[in-house]
């Protein structure tokens, strides 16, 4: 089939219109092209997320339990990695008061993820305004995966958004998988959302690697996928 491949580096006009008017419908949010980038999956979009740090002097804060990439990735980026312990006894959030504000300080990306994999946990706007605050405060992106949102077993978290709180357009990319709500693993497809800055610094990072890899030229028109 035509449509299982990789898609374009800057995504088919039908697909980022289609999550426009998905986001619309699901968080009654209008945003512009310039809000949404394309990507092959969440995994991808980590690797291109870690490149935010520039060498071990800066630190990428990953959550432990967490999906293995987030490290995995830090680690191949030469970035600082802190590792926050998820525990149950702060209904597995991680514990601000635990980091030193000197960790805080050389922080250039914080991955989270919620609905929480593997823990089960959901985050409220009302439970994540304290780390958007340090992201603010500290000038740091926060990478929220939200792969999960769709499979959760309440609605009390369904409606907030990346775009809810002052300054997360600036601190926040939240990152969505079509695999696990729509079993469509096969078509390789993930999106985010956030601020026009920072989706145009993570998509100039995404194009930098496509170049330097040699694979841009063949996207747009491939019929397979690359290896």
């Amino acid at each position: 089939d035509k449509y299982y491949h990789y898609p374009s580096t800057d995504g088919h006009p039908i697909l980022k219109k289609a999550i426009l008017d998905w986001y619309e419908r699901v968080f009654d949010i209008r945003l512009k092209d310039e809000n949404i980038t394309i990507f092959k999956g969440i995994k991808e979009a980590i690797t291109y997320m870690c490149q935010f740090a520039n060498g071990p002097e800066d630190i990428i804060m990953i959550p432990d339990p967490g999906y293995l990439n987030y490290k995995l990735a830090a680690e191949t980026c030469g970035a600082g990695i802190y590792e926050m312990p998820l525990l149950e006894e702060n209904n597995y959030f991680p514990n601000l008061n635990d980091v030193p504000n000197e960790v805080f300080d050389k922080t250039k990306v914080m991955f989270l993820n919620y609905p929480n994999n593997p823990t089960g946990a959901i985050m409220s706007k009302e439970q994540f305004a304290p780390i958007l605050e340090k992201a603010i405060k500290h000038d740091f992106i926060i990478f929220l995966d939200r792969a999960y949102k769709e499979l959760r077993l309440s609605d009390d978290v369904k409606k907030w958004t990346v775009f809810d709180m002052e300054g997360s357009d600036k601190h926040i990319i939240g990152m969505y998988s079509m695999s696990k709500p729509y079993n469509a693993c096969g078509m390789r497809v993930g999106f985010a959302t956030a601020g026009a800055s920072v989706i145009e610094k993570f998509n100039n990072i995404k194009l930098n690697i496509i170049k330097r890899n040699g694979r841009l030229s063949i996207w747009p028109d491939s019929e397979s996928s690359p290896e």
